[in-house]
C-alpha cells in the first residue's frame, strides 16, 4: 500500500486487492475506538473507502458536513497536507450541531506542515501513510 500512495495514484488503491485490504483494516484500526454515527468523506477516494468502513460498522456516509446535522462524526479524506480544508470542514460540522471525534486521511504530507503547525490540533487524526 505504502508504495502505490507514494506514488501518487491513490486510486490504484481500490485497483490492488491486498492495498485494499491493507487500507480498509488500517481504517478499521484508526476507528474502532470511537463511538459515531456517520463518516465525512472529503473527496473521492476517502468516499470509497468510508463506505466500505460504513458498510462494516452499521453507519452511514454523508458528502457534504452540511448533511451531518447533530451527529458525532469521523472525517476521511484522501490527504492532510496544510490542514486548512480539513479544519474548515470540521468548523463547518461543529457549526451545523455536530461533533468532530476523529480525522483520518490515507497520507499525509509531512513537508506541507499540519501537523507541525498544529492547525488542525483540536481534533485527533491519523494518516495510513506518512512521507
Amino acid at each position: 500500500m505504502e508504495d502505490i500512495v507514494k506514488g501518487g495514484d491513490l486510486e490504484k488503491l481500490v485497483a490492488d486487492s491486498a492495498a485494499l485490504k491493507e487500507a480498509v483494516e488500517g481504517f478499521m484500526a484508526m476507528f474502532d475506538r470511537e463511538v459515531y454515527d456517520c463518516i465525512l468523506a472529503t473527496d473521492k477516494v476517502s468516499s470509497m473507502f468510508a463506505a466500505v468502513i460504513a458498510d462494516r460498522m452499521g453507519r452511514c456516509v454523508v458528502l457534504s458536513p452540511e448533511d451531518v446535522g447533530k451527529r458525532r462524526t469521523i472525517i476521511m479524506s484522501d490527504s492532510l497536507g496544510d490542514g486548512k480544508s480539513l479544519k474548515e470542514c470540521a468548523e463547518r460540522i461543529e457549526s451545523e450541531g455536530g461533533e468532530v471525534l476523529r480525522i483520518g486521511c490515507i497520507v499525509e504530507r509531512k513537508d506541507e506542515g499540519a501537523r507541525k503547525s498544529k492547525i488542525i490540533r483540536p481534533y485527533p487524526f491519523e494518516a495510513l501513510v506518512e512521507f
